[in-house]
């Protein structure tokens, strides 16, 4: 399972002052541990979309940004394409004899017409292929495929202005240029962040699976009814508001195998109910064993539907997001947070230890919430009364305090409405706690001839409940207790300030099916009829 981490920065100056700060982020699966989601995102790819067209290496990396040899690529090609092997009698280049592991890959690929030598008898096979020359291959292999002739398709002139996107179009090959022009024509490269197309340099792994991951949408599916699309992934499953969902479809024909290479149609489906999220891609190929993978991402709680087709034939796939919002904030050995600043500025003299707790729960939206900024934020009247913590689920059943910027609810409204509603915050219980002592401001960069950070003094001197403390007394780890509370112990006998920083890692949404939308009620209930674990205070 994915963790959550979440931070919070405590600032304390003189005798401590203290700031706090929070930040969520939640991770999706991942096949190869250097190739998150971050880096496939980027492109508008998926790492299932990249498996299916490659493979990693044994101690679970992908490289992504390692060049890649000209054999290499070729090998990605035949596979992204689904390209027919061949195994002449003859090979047709001395570097790439017949019996090698290659072999197969590079004379496929010259008999599908998408690549030449480096000279009339040898491949180069283990040198870096540039951006132009896998640009090429895709080129050839896409223009054939759509039923464009490469050589009649563009004048000089247009392909002097189709180059003119790219600031170094000058540097492209004389022999590629109706090859790159066609591959930026049709969407299979950008360029980069700059306006250039470096078609010199070494391709990257990366950057040749995206290639050819474009370049798989814009081949014609084949000319065939499929008989069934089967939903691989499980329907109606869910998932947390801003984690990407990847759903997985199989394509089969009449006589029930695998249709490979054919091009799915995705698409949202919407109607009178909310339905929320987006899909990417909107159309893929299925690989080799009739499947393909798309991703689904939502920022708000609700219902995402989409459509999977081809000729006619479909399925519907639908997802329920919802909303796992996750905080950990100062407080005090009860769990109060008072009305003032005492707590938040407190004041302590050198020689003196501090004591700082912080607290981790789940919160969510209150029956009249509109945005955002009117979440309800979790506090406890009295965190350590036994009867306000529900052994079953760790409830605690404290007030709420509102962070809506106009203080449109107060303190005793809000608490009305939960308990109306039966809408509870929870604590969580167990969840291991990084403490740091940190700077309290770092230096800026932008001014590299001052030396603008201010360190902080003290030493981390306990940590409750029972945990570690590093030896130089700057971090430690402590767990929270069945309040949600974490605490650690600060010592100085210097006079200054000293920056805590709390950290809480824990498994994505603790209490699954209990945190949604205000408005998912009004506008989806039709839908969720045959979904018994939906939440029913809220049924209208």
């Amino acid at each position: 399972m994915q963790k959550r981490t979440l931070k919070v920065a405590l600032l304390a100056v003189i005798s401590v002052i203290l700031v706090l700060g929070m930040s969520s982020v939640a991770l999706a699966d991942q096949t190869w541990s250097d190739l998150p989601d971050t880096v496939t995102a980027k492109y508008g790819v998926t790492d299932n979309q990249v498996a299916a067209i490659s493979d990693g290496y044994a101690n679970g990396l992908w490289k992504p940004y390692q060049s890649i040899t000209r054999v290499q690529f070729t090998k990605l090609a035949v596979a992204a394409f689904d390209i027919p092997l061949a195994e002449p009698a003859t090979a047709t280049f001395t570097d790439v004899p017949k019996g090698s592991y290659y072999f197969p890959y590079v004379e496929g690929a010259k008999a599908a017409g998408i690549i030449n030598g480096t000279t009339a008898t040898t491949f180069s096979p283990n040198t870096n292929i540039t951006r132009q020359q896998a640009l090429a291959i895709i080129a050839r292999y896409v223009a054939d495929a759509a039923g464009y002739d490469l050589v009649s398709m563009y004048t000089s002139e247009e392909i002097s202005g189709i180059l003119a996107h790219f600031g170094d179009s000058a540097s492209i090959s004389a022999e590629l240029r109706e090859e790159i022009a066609f591959a930026f024509d049709f969407g299979i490269t950008v360029g980069d962040d700059y306006g250039n197309l470096n078609p010199l340099a070494n391709l990257t792994r990366i950057q040749g699976a995206v290639m050819l991951i474009r370049a798989q949408a814009k081949v014609p599916c084949n000319t065939w009814n499929p008989a069934h699309i089967e939903l691989v992934s499980e329907d109606k499953s869910e998932n947390l508001i801003g984690k990407t969902k990847q759903v997985t479809f199989k394509v089969t024909s009449a006589d029930g195998h695998p249709a490979a290479g054919v091009l799915v149609d995705f698409d949202l489906l919407f109607s009178n109910y909310l339905y929320v999220g987006n899909i990417s891609p909107q159309a893929a190929l299925t690989d080799n064993f009739g499947k393909v993978t798309v991703s689904l991402l939502s920022a708000e709680p609700g219902t995402e539907r989409i459509s999977a087709t081809v000729n006619g034939v479909g399925t519907i796939y639908t997802t329920a997001y919802w909303l796992a919002l996750d905080e950990v904030y100062l407080t005090d050995p009860t769990g109060k947070t008072p009305d003032d600043d005492s707590l938040r500025l407190p004041e302590n003299n050198a020689g003196d230890s501090h004591e700082f707790f912080a607290r981790v729960v789940v919160f969510g939206p209150g029956p009249l919430s509109t945005s955002a900024q009117d979440w309800y934020n979790a506090i406890a009247e009295d965190a350590l009364a036994d009867d306000d913590i529900d052994a079953a689920d760790g409830v605690d059943v404290g007030a709420l305090l509102s962070t809506d910027l106009d203080n449109k609810f107060n303190y005793e409204t809000e608490l009305l409405l939960a308990e109306e509603y039966d809408y509870l915050p929870r604590t969580l219980a167990g969840i291991d706690v990084e403490w740091s002592i940190v700077n309290i401001r770092d230096d800026n960069p932008a001014t590299p001839k001052v030396d603008e950070t201010i360190p902080s003094v003290g030493k981390i001197t306990e940590v409750q409940l029972p945990g570690t403390i590093a030896a130089d007394g700057q971090s430690a780890v402590g767990k929270t207790d069945a309040a949600g509370l974490s605490s650690v112990t600060i010592y100085s006998e210097e006079i200054g300030g000293t920056a805590i920083e709390a950290v809480a890692t824990y498994a994505e949404n603790p209490y699954p099916k209990q945190l949604f939308n205000h408005a998912t009620h009004d506008s989806s209930s039709a839908h969720y009829l045959d979904w018994d674990d939906q939440p029913s205070q809220y049924a209208t």
